[in-house]
């Protein structure tokens, strides 16, 4: 009788999904449901976790929905828009759904950049239920001024996948949301990519969802608002029909993906990217509120800034939770992006955000290498009649996170004359070094294979990056050569990747030594760690890793054929110790001479901000520019 039904349900599911695909973004899209081992009844979508007041074991379907990675129901509520995505951590021709409602203004500001909030469906959910509830609630609230114009993205996530890779493998659901659904969402709208702007909240095992994500990439959710979490301290807590398709009845992988398991083992990380913390629950939800109770007592005692209400005669309802908050559930989320205002865009824990530029691509997207959809980069060519010297855009984000979108001084270099190539390279939670300076020098070699096709000078190329891409800048420049860093393999292997200047700013070089350099100071000394972005970037503990951050030191590769560099660090830099320009200054002037390098030190400066935008600065670094790349 279940084989008949699932077969039914399949029929039902492929019919609806061909017909409904008509409306969405991509009409070639094929369903994309994995089989379920364990429910009784596959075609049972039970009850939805937002709005439903059950909040714990008892009154639990007892019946699994399929894992739909893709919504059936393509109709959006109203303002908001069905899309599509690719999914290529579940595999080739994979894709998943979601909802997205642009601002009022999204049409005609622009050169806006806007904040981002990731809304995450319940358990036995879907998008379009969710959508049904976030949408219009958030978009009344900004009509009214409540809280600043927002994206709001609604995924698609499985109905019972809880947020987090299924042990087996099979259900990748927290990679497609890391490694694909944030970057698609970056690189198709006009997002504002600094962490402090970009939010997740969820309801119930959405809740967990967003403790779960943004606890484990603070660096990439800034701001953090669960509803009613679903976080019990043990597996047993929740019935098997809930977890064991996820979690497989392990206690031991349970506790290591919950929030509890997070706090404890990754606290240094989240305290030193400082995310911005809320968690609802209402005083009747009798399943759950002693676990949030007891959650924030954890919080505070892991030194984790956050804010806990417990919301009188609320029980686990999402709606009603909000309406009865004793303050304006809104107003979190204003002030929350309001600093955003003055956060650092490149690494978390900085001053002010880089203006953003006017500019407009040229061309957009244009694929370097095949080997990954990352491998893209976006060409501004300026007005003249070239070829133009070109600046290799390198983005940071401290290899975990971060996009193209929005190149270092963008308007200026190319009021200067300057072709701009800002690149997409592989992040650390796709592929370990060294594929990301690999990257970067496949995208300089198929620069200058195109250069005629493109107008640009390849005898005068210069690199530009900031933290992270200021370490690959820096490493682009030294490493001159290098088989081992060209990724030949990638294409146009008969074409150089050295370049002509580099301009770094406050990027890491000698990773071993940052914590060192932070000692006595009051700045967090948090490198070391396995969690770290660096120790990402490399696959385990730096410490416990000497050759591979080796391999990734721009150090180790200086020699009098690397070109002039202009090295500036802000004195007041809390992520990355100005003393790592010194040591890249220390090792380039004995070798290339003292006068084709520059260090300067902006006093006061954090990691990142306006002083490094300011035009006497951006003058100096222009001449810089002109003096070797004209």
């Amino acid at each position: 009788m279940n084989s008949i039904l699932v077969k039914i349900f399949s029929l039902i599911l492929l019919g609806a999904l061909i017909t409904g695909c008509s409306s969405a973004a991509t009409p070639t899209e094929k369903p994309q449901s994995d089989s379920q081992p364990t429910a009784a009844d596959p075609a049972s979508t039970a009850t939805t976790e937002n709005t439903a007041p059950q909040g714990g074991p008892g009154n639990q379907p007892q019946t699994a929905p399929p894992y739909d990675w893709i919504d059936p129901n393509t109709t959006p509520p109203a303002g908001a828009l069905y899309k599509l995505y690719d999914t290529p951590s579940r595999g080739a021709n994979t894709q998943g759904s979601y909802l997205i409602s642009l601002p009022a203004s999204y049409e005609t500001d622009t050169t806006r950049h806007y904040p981002v909030i990731y809304w995450l469906h319940g358990g036995f959910g879907y998008q379009s239920e969710a959508g049904q509830i976030a949408i219009p609630s958030f978009a009344t609230a900004m009509t009214a001024g409540k809280m600043p114009e927002t994206i709001i993205v609604v995924p698609q996530a499985l109905p019972s996948g809880w947020y987090v890779n299924s042990k087996d493998g099979a259900r990748p659901i927290e990679d497609v949301m890391i490694k694909d659904l944030v970057p698609h969402i970056d690189a198709t709208y006009r997002t504002n990519a600094d962490a402090k702007a970009r939010g997740i909240e969820g309801m119930s095992m959405g809740g967990y969802g967003a403790l779960h994500l943004g606890l484990k990439y603070p660096t990439i959710f800034g701001v953090i608002s669960s509803v009613a979490p679903a976080i019990h301290e043990n597996i047993t807590d929740e019935p098997d029909i809930r977890t064991a398709d996820t979690f497989f009845g392990d206690q031991t992988y349970f506790e290591a993906n919950s929030p509890w398991g997070l706090v404890k083992n990754s606290s240094a990380a989240i305290v030193a990217a400082n995310p911005t913390i809320r968690i609802l629950g209402g005083s009747n939800d009798t399943g759950l509120e002693p676990s949030l109770i007891k959650f924030d007592q954890t919080l505070t005692a892991a030194n984790i800034q956050h804010t806990w209400f417990e919301v009188q005669g609320a029980g686990h309802d999402y709606t009603e939770i909000y309406t009865k908050s004793p303050s304006d559930p809104y107003e979190f989320w204003k002030t929350a992006f309001e600093q955003a205002e003055t956060a650092q865009s490149v690494m978390p824990g900085g001053s002010d955000s880089p203006p953003q530029n006017t500019a407009v691509p040229t061309f957009k997207d244009v694929v370097y290498a095949s080997v990954s959809p990352t491998q893209k980069l976006d060409l501004y060519i300026p007005q003249g009649s070239g070829p133009f010297p070109v600046i290799i855009s390198i983005h940071g984000g401290g290899f975990i996170a971060g996009d193209k979108s929005s190149p270092d001084a963008a308007d200026q270099l190319l009021a200067r004359g300057y072709a701009i190539a800002a690149i997409d390279y592989r992040l650390s939670g796709e592929a370990l070094a060294p594929a990301q300076i690999q990257d970067v020098k496949t995208a300089v070699r198929f620069l200058r294979a195109n250069a005629e096709q493109y107008n640009l000078n390849p005898d005068k190329f210069g690199a530009w990056g900031a933290s992270a891409g200021g370490s690959l800048a820096a490493l682009l420049g030294t490493s001159c050569g290098e088989a081992a860093l060209e990724g030949a393999e990638m294409g146009n292997a008969d074409q150089s990747s050295c370049i002509q200047a580099v301009l770094d700013w406050f990027g890491p070089t000698d990773f071993l030594q940052m914590d060192k350099q932070f000692a006595g100071t009051s700045c967090p000394a948090n490198h070391d760690a396995a969690d770290s972005p660096e120790s990402k970037l490399v696959g385990a503990a730096i410490q416990t890793k000497p050759e591979a951050v080796k391999q990734v030191n721009s150090i180790t590769y200086v020699s009098p054929k690397a070109p002039p560099f202009f090295i500036e660090h802000g004195t007041a830099d809390c992520n990355v110790p100005p003393m790592q320009g010194q040591l890249l200054y220390d090792a380039l002037s004995p070798a290339i001479g003292a006068d084709k390098v520059t260090l300067t030190f902006l006093e006061g400066a954090g990691h990142g901000g306006a002083q490094f935008f300011e035009a006497s600065n951006l003058e100096k670094v222009m001449a810089f520019l002109d003096k070797y790349l004209k």
